[in-house]
């Protein structure tokens, strides 16, 4: 028993004694008891006093790198939470397909109607236009439905790219949903 409690003294002393090694900016190998605070975010190695390594410590990463990876993994978790949502709320391609007819079909209405209001506006612009000259206290009205086919048309102009936007978001959809029931085809 007494000879087994010295064999592992030696082991403890070993243990103890590591010494840590790591390259320097001049690519040199520096080695010491103590990491100096500079020195904590390189790679190093733990070395026993025999000189063999008996573990590698990996090099801190600096911020930004912290920034990047969970941003990547915040971005794979979303994809992944993404795709379980594609597969849960769709039986099939034709089911996504038809979603996204009844939504184009509600943004047509949309801008259909203010297709129309443009008309309209423009319509009544013209005609207080003509009437300005006899009666001036109509420069308040068409100052008012000049802010009007203004808006109109921003709308317009909103309704298409969130018709473009749809579009391409079905369009991805549809291809990953295939990609992840190659199966169902169609």
């Amino acid at each position: 028993m007494l000879l087994a409690a010295f064999a592992v003294v030696p082991l403890l002393s070993v243990q103890a004694a590591n010494v840590q090694c790591w390259r320097d900016d001049q690519g040199q190998r520096v080695c010491g008891d103590a990491v100096p605070p500079s020195e904590v975010r390189r790679q190093r190695e733990l070395v026993d006093p025999r000189g063999i390594t008996q573990k590698v410590l990996p090099a801190q990463k600096s911020a930004a790198q912290v920034d990047v990876e969970t941003r990547a993994q915040r971005e794979q978790e979303q994809a992944l939470a993404y795709d379980r949502y594609l597969l849960q709320a769709y039986t099939g391609v034709a089911d996504i397909e038809r979603t996204r007819d009844e939504r184009m079909a509600v943004l047509d209405g949309r801008l259909r109607l203010a297709e129309k209001s443009l008309v309209d506006t423009e319509a009544t612009l013209t005609d207080l236009n003509r009437r300005v000259a006899a009666e001036p206290k109509l420069r308040a009205r068409i100052d008012e439905f000049t802010a009007a086919k203004i808006d109109h048309s921003g709308a317009m102009k909103r309704i298409h790219g969130e018709r473009e936007k749809i579009s391409a978001d079905f369009t991805r959809d549809i291809q990953r949903y295939r990609e992840l029931r190659p199966a169902t085809g169609r």
